[in-house]
């Protein structure tokens, strides 16, 4: 099991932060933990550093008192950087043992709306190739539907329409939580402004995923844990799966023609089936370059982003027709 806890400490100086980050590490031996807005750099983020337990480490510097990004992690993993701005780590993470690696990105949204919106197009710019799986997470301080936030001037939702696009034109899936809807609290205003995203074809490489929002202490926001299972099956032992999204390709009902065979028997028939599907999918369906169908064949998982509400659900259901 390999596991990634995020935590927005706003502010890692004083008792309570040492006090209740060890808290964190000691219960759930997170694998990887992401600070965010810690406030501090220079001599005092070093000091904290070598004496958090963990064995590397990699930090964007605050700006003054405000923002930055330290990621920490064992030599369980191999983490390497690969690009770097004030409002997101990305890095290329590998597991020993297993020949499985990932692309993820530590990500502190700025609470600026001028500065924030640079960064959508940042990520997207950044996104891996799609035989490579990838995640972020951290505190993206937006909300992308009105169900993520409760209390407050009911004049302001503060949905944010450059968040819902940036999730529409990357295909990133929202991956749920146990816990607490909401990540951040101040006074009587909740919001679910901390998550994890990733790739459609995520879950296809760690089955077993789950995202947990741990105990708010300390902070205004809770941490938040991925857990990604380490011992899973190699691809070729999972069990064979039909993607009912199939259907919907032009070209599906001429490859299934194409492969079935009337001088062969049933089961050997369903055998070669499998066996061909699996390429064709790979191959054909999943290199199709248009939107609908890819959001079509991963329906199931983007629907956890979706608002609730009538009005966003529809209006989704006008885009992807076009």
């Amino acid at each position: 099991m390999v596991k990634i806890i995020i935590w927005n400490v706003q502010g890692a100086l004083g008792a309570d932060f040492n006090r209740y980050f060890r808290l964190f590490v000691h219960l759930h031996k997170p694998d990887i933990f992401a600070v965010i807005e810690p406030r501090i750099s220079g001599a005092k983020a070093d000091s904290f550093i070598r004496r958090s337990g963990f064995q590397a480490s990699y930090r964007v510097e605050a700006s003054g008192f405000s923002g930055g990004i330290w990621v920490l992690w064992n030599h369980s993993l191999s983490v390497d950087v690969v690009a770097i701005s004030s409002q997101f780590v990305h890095s290329f993470i590998s597991i020993p043992g297993i020949n499985k690696s990932f692309f993820f990105m530590f990500v502190y949204a700025s609470p600026t709306p001028a500065f924030r919106s640079t960064l959508w197009n940042q990520l997207l710019a950044l996104i891996p190739d799609t035989n490579w799986s990838w995640a972020l997470g951290g505190d993206f301080n937006v909300i992308a539907d009105c169900s993520e936030r409760s209390g407050g001037s009911q004049r302001r939702l503060g949905v944010c329409r450059l968040f819902k696009d940036f999730l529409f034109s990357s295909c990133l899936m929202d991956m749920g939580f146990h816990g607490s809807i909401y990540t951040w609290q101040r006074g009587d205003l909740l919001q679910r402004l901390d998550r994890f995203l990733c790739s459609p074809n995520w879950y296809d490489h760690f089955p077993n995923s789950e995202v947990v929002h741990l105990q708010r202490l300390g902070s205004d926001h809770c941490p938040i844990l991925l857990n990604i299972d380490r011992n899973m099956p190699h691809l070729s032992s999972r069990p064979y799966r039909f993607i009912s999204a199939w259907n919907l390709h032009p070209q599906f009902h001429e490859f299934l023609s194409g492969v079935w065979n009337e001088e062969m028997s049933l089961k050997d028939n369903i055998l070669a089936f499998q066996k061909e599907s699996n390429d064709w999918n790979a191959n054909v369906f999943g290199h199709i370059g248009k939107r609908k169908a890819f959001l079509l064949a991963r329906i199931r998982g983007i629907e956890r982003v979706l608002s609730r509400n009538e009005s966003f659900s529809l209006e989704f259901g006008e885009r992807i027709k076009k």
